[in-house]
This record gives structure tokens, sequence and C-alpha cells, in this order.
């Protein structure tokens, strides 16, 4: 068939999550797509869960395209699965695409629910995949063996091609204004609704720190690949020029900015020169602190926070990342940065082999001393890979620790997903309660520090709001944990990995329907949905996924 019209469609999670809540901030991957297919002269338009919630105008220009490309994570999945099935029950013609890091990881589960995955960086093997489908007559599926980093259907199998050489070319200019409504929304708005616009960019791609839980570097690699400076400046004039320059957060959301200090120098040398009117986040190392040039530079830069993970004040925990730093270290350089006028958001990652409660208690006092405006206290997450998922695993735990095995929607870092070896699952989860309530007081919100740094405050403020009903969520989910966890620990609280269940995970989609009444698809299913979507939760009427429009 001949594809006239593209929807690009981007997924969050169900459950609570402390950045999608705080921020309307759209993922790159999915703006990358729908740029890539516009250059190539297709009709797209790209819908971000995370910026504005799946309306009937919106279902009604994806189920009516003839091709949908759908990103997605993990924890977004079974929502991912819901659109798909009301996709096809709409439009059977359509074929639908999905990629990103759940479907790279879990390939042969993500095609029960589409035509194609894409595995890894999807930037040539899109192109490829497009020019083979944009034909009048049948797919050749001989010219589909030949795409690298593509799974398919060929009758009633699945051929999965070998992985695709990462691309060195990655000077593509995401076009935030393909998203639906993501500029038309002023700042005084955002402060109503709680939550922040983020613009993101993207200036390198790659990580050699290779943290042993982060899939960052595992798809994207250890090798870091940089875009040109000038490219980089072109993208936030667009981006500039898209938003009337008006005062936008720009988040660069490179795994680690500052691995090649002489480019990023040159950077923010040349964003200086420009004169941006915005406020820049970035992701990095504490040990940035050591370079007094780079932090000048990215405070004249107006770069107001870097989003650092400390992950651990644990030795062994941070030996057991992969992590090569110490709390001396961490604490001198976090001193050195807030020296230099710029902020840190803390994100802390709890649950490893040598942890215990009072592993999470240090943790949050050392998060409190140093004074950092922000945190994200997670707990140690792995992914349900499949053994032909083509990317090596994190290889953090073995799969029989995962918990739950049925719901895809807790992998998100902020719900206990796993067994941990020296705490039980329910008081890992208690306290990552406790950090975010102690974290996000309202005295600390009206400390002297806090008013004497306005936009600190106003940080604060937003990561109070913020975890709240999250904090509510995981509360809930407790009860499910402590059942989850009896007979498999000794009084010391410590894991008997003896008694852990070693049967392979069925992962079910417990609201397959989800958006039919969104569309306007109306039946008794949904008393039976509301039901197994509130298993694990007890989520009263009002929270369930029924309700997503």
């Amino acid at each position: 068939m001949a594809i006239t019209k593209i929807a690009v469609v981007g997924f969050e999670g169900f459950l609570e999550d402390y950045t999608i809540t705080h921020f309307r901030m759209p993922r790159i991957g999915p703006v990358m797509m729908a740029t890539i297919i516009r250059d190539l002269g297709f009709n797209v338009k790209m819908f971000a869960e995370g910026v504005k919630p799946f309306t009937k105008k919106y279902l009604d220009y994806i189920i009516s395209a003839d091709l949908v490309a759908i990103s997605v994570l993990t924890y977004g999945a079974n929502k991912a699965y819901a659109m798909t099935s009301l996709i096809k029950s709409q439009n059977p013609g359509s074929i639908i695409i999905v990629g990103d890091v759940h479907a790279t990881i879990m390939p042969d589960h993500t095609l029960r629910h589409c035509d194609y995955v894409i595995r890894g960086e999807g930037d040539e093997t899109l192109v490829e995949l497009l020019s083979v489908l944009n034909v009048n007559n049948k797919v050749d599926t001989e010219s589909l063996y030949r795409i690298d980093g593509l799974s398919f259907w060929n009758g009633d199998q699945i051929v999965h091609n070998k992985n695709r050489v990462r691309p060195t070319n990655i000077e593509i200019i995401p076009d935030l204004s393909l998203i639906d409504s993501f500029y038309e929304h002023s700042g005084w708005r955002s402060w109503i609704r709680g939550r922040l616009t983020l613009a993101v960019a993207q200036a390198s791609r790659g990580c050699p720190v290779a943290c042993k839980f982060c899939l960052g570097s595992a798809i994207l690699g250890r090798k870091y690949r940089t875009k040109g400076v000038e490219g980089v400046i072109e993208n936030l004039n667009q981006i500039r020029k898209a938003s009337n320059n008006r005062r936008l957060n720009v988040f660069f959301v490179d795994n680690h900015f500052f691995i090649e200090k002489s480019w990023t120098k040159n950077l923010l040398k040349r964003i200086i020169e420009e004169q941006y009117n915005f406020d820049f986040i970035t992701f990095g190392q504490y040990f940035v602190g050591r370079d007094e040039e780079m932090l000048k530079l990215l405070r004249t830069a107006k770069f107001e926070v870097i989003f650092v993970g400390f992950e651990s004040i644990n030795p062994s925990t941070l030996k057991e990342f992969n992590k090569r730093q110490s709390e001396s270290s961490m604490r001198e350089c976090i001193q050195s940065i807030h020296e230099n006028g710029i902020d840190i958001h803390g994100s802390f990652m709890l649950g490893g082999e040598t942890d215990t409660i009072e592993t999470i208690d240090a943790t949050l006092q050392f998060a409190m001393e140093m004074n950092i405006r922000s945190a994200s206290f997670f707990s140690l997450c792995e992914y349900p890979f499949e053994s032909y998922s083509f990317i090596p695993t994190t290889n953090c735990l073995p799969p029989y620790r995962l918990l739950p095995k049925e719901n895809l929607d807790f992998y998100n870092l902020n719900f206990v997903s796993i067994y941990p070896k020296r705490m039980r699952p329910s008081q890992l989860q208690a306290g990552l309660i406790k950090c975010y309530q102690e974290f996000f007081t309202p005295s600390r919100l009206l400390s002297k520090d806090s008013l004497k740094f306005g936009r600190r405050a106003k940080a604060r403020l937003f990561g109070y709001w913020a975890q709240r009903n999250m904090v509510k969520q995981m509360q809930r989910y407790i009860s499910f944990l402590e059942g989850e966890e009896q007979g498999k620990y000794d009084s010391d609280n410590r894991l008997i990995e003896g008694r852990l269940d070693r049967a392979v995970p069925v992962f079910k989609n417990p609201y397959p329907h989800l958006y039919n009444k969104v569309y306007g698809i109306c039946s008794d299913i949904f008393s039976a949905e509301k039901t197994a979507s509130s298993v694990f939760l007890n989520l009263p009427e009002s929270e369930t996924p029924e309700y997503a429009d």
C-alpha cells in the first residue's frame, strides 16, 4: 500500500512518576522518529502522552493513519498494547511499528501486538523499512530480511534480523513542533497545573561510564558520539523560534554531557554567544565539580541544574554498580558545584546486594546534609529481558528475582520490582516513601536556604507537589509486597533465594481496552478491567485506567 498519513505516538506509564508528574516533557526518541519521517516527505503528526493525554481527537487521527509508529518504555507497554488493540479493531489495514527500549529488550512479547519491531537505535532501520513498506503492491518479504535491527512476522513465524551497527551520524535535529500542543502552554498555566514545560535536546549519544544497572549504555553503547556544535546551536535556535523566544526550560537528555570536555566547553561558549532565554538542565557526573572552567561556563550559559546519578553512598554498592567514586569525593564536588551557583538534582538507587534499611536512612541524611535542590529515590530494577533481546542485559539480578511477574506497569523504578537481598521488598518500598516525604517537607520548602535561592524553593515546591500522588500509590502497593515476600526471608530480613519461584514470568495486560471509552466504544468489559487494573493498588474509581481521558 502507498503510505500517505503517519502517526507517531509516545507513551508514558499508568502509575504516577516523579518526572512525568512534574514536567510536560516528550521523550527524545519518538521526536527523532517523527522528524525522520517528516524529512522523508510523509505527512506525520506526533502525540506525546507526557505532554497531553490522548483525547478523542487524537485517537481519530491515530486510528485513521496508514502507519502508526509507537515508542514505549517497559512501564508504558500495557498502554501501548491497548492502543494497538484499538487501532487494529478499527483499522485492520493500518501498519504498526514499535520501537525504543521495551521493544528492544522484549521483541517477541511486543510483536504479539504489532507488525514490526525496530530494535536499538532506529534512525536508519526506520528509513529502510519505510522504503519497503511504501509501495503499491505486496510487501517484498525478501527485502525485509536485509534490514538490520528489524524483527517481523513472516506468516506465523517471528524473524529477528541481525543487529544494526550503531549510527555514527547523529546530526538529525528533533523538531518539537511536530508534537501536537507542545508549545501552546504559557508559564502561568504550567504553575496552575503543577507541571513545568521542558523542551528536550540531545547533543551526544552513548556513555562510557556504563553503570551496571543502566539500560542507557546497553541501548546506546559505551562509545561516545557527539553532534557538531553548530548543529546543536541550530537545534536550540529552532526551539527559540518555535517558542517565540519566551522563557523556557531546555533539558539536554544526553546520558552524560561532560565526557569530551573540550567539545562541551566549545558548545557552552556558543550557547553563551547566542544569549538564549532558556534555563538549561543536563545529566552529568558529579566530578564536573573539579573543573572550575567548566562550572563557570555552565553558570554563564544559564545551566540551572545538573541531574547527577550519585546512586549510593554505600562503598560496596558503588562497587557493585560499577561507580568509581566515594562519599568524600561526592561531598567535595557538590560543594564546588554549589559555590559556582549551580544546583543539583540527585538520583539515588537503593536496593543493592549489600544495602540494608540503614543504607536508606544514611542516603536520605546525605541528600539533606548536602542541601541538593531536589532528589529522586529509586528502587534497583532489573528488567524482564527476553533471551533473544539482542542487547547485553544489565545482569544486575537473575530473572527469578523479578517482582511482580504479571504486570509491566511496575517497572518504573518507583515501585519495588525485585526481591532485595538484605531487606524485604516492603521495607525497601517503605524506605523510598520515607525518603520522599522527609526530603520534600513543607519546612524545607520554607527554609532560609530555599527562600534565599528562589529557584531552589520553586523546584522543591514542584517536587513536593509531584511526589504526593506517587507516594499514595506506593503506600497502597506495600500490602501486595507483604503478601509476596511471605516465607521468602529469614528473621534477619535476608532473602532465601531457594524459596523463589523459578518459573518464567507471564506478563499480561490488565486493561487491553483502555482507550475504547475515550474513543467512544463502550461495553460491559470495563467493569472487569477496572478490577484487573486495581489488583495491586486497590485504586479508587477515580484513578482506574478507564479514566484515561
